[in-house]
């Protein structure tokens, strides 16, 4: 699935809030996640339920104390510990990824294969994280100047900081 299959429809953005993702984009994440740690042999706890819901409602990368929060303002229990526990699972099971520049997790929402070789953009004005995969022969020209530096690249990030066409469209 399409990254923008869990954005609001175009002649919606000037109504909708780009970082926040639709109940649609929300409930499929939910489920592929929870079918994912079902076939894993993970247990389906609540703090797990807990925290994939809390990152599937948005687009914004969100820190674990965040998340924290947001789960606590609902009434509901869960300590700091536990979310970070259940964020590096997420992570392991390619469930979510890390946005250093930002430090924080988004949901993976784009199928198939792509662990280590992850990009985002990330708008400095609304927070928006949009996840894409790069052409294969740019990633390629990338692991061949690190080896030409001697260096082995494991684990490719690229993340670039900028606006998104939201929130272009809404300051012009």
């Amino acid at each position: 699935m399409a990254y923008n299959d869990f954005m609001a429809h175009p002649s919606e953005a000037s109504t909708a809030m780009c970082h926040v993702a639709t109940p649609e984009a929300s409930n499929s994440f939910e489920e592929v996640a929870l079918s994912v740690l079902r076939s894993s042999g993970c247990r389906i706890t609540k703090p797990r339920i807990q925290v994939i819901r809390t990152l599937a409602g948005s687009h914004r990368a969100q820190s674990a104390y965040s998340i924290h929060e947001q789960i606590v303002a609902k009434g509901e229990k869960v300590d700091v510990v536990s979310v970070y526990r259940i964020l590096s699972a997420l992570q392991e099971l390619g469930l979510v990824h890390r946005v250093g520049i930002i430090d924080g997790f988004i949901p993976c929402r784009i199928d198939g294969e792509h662990d280590g070789r992850v990009q985002h953009l990330v708008c400095k004005q609304c927070g928006c994280v949009t996840e894409l995969t790069l052409p294969e022969s740019s990633v390629d020209a990338a692991v061949g100047l690190s080896d030409e530096q001697g260096f082995k690249a494991e684990d490719i990030r690229l993340e670039m900081l900028g606006t998104c066409a939201h929130c272009q469209a809404t300051s012009g």
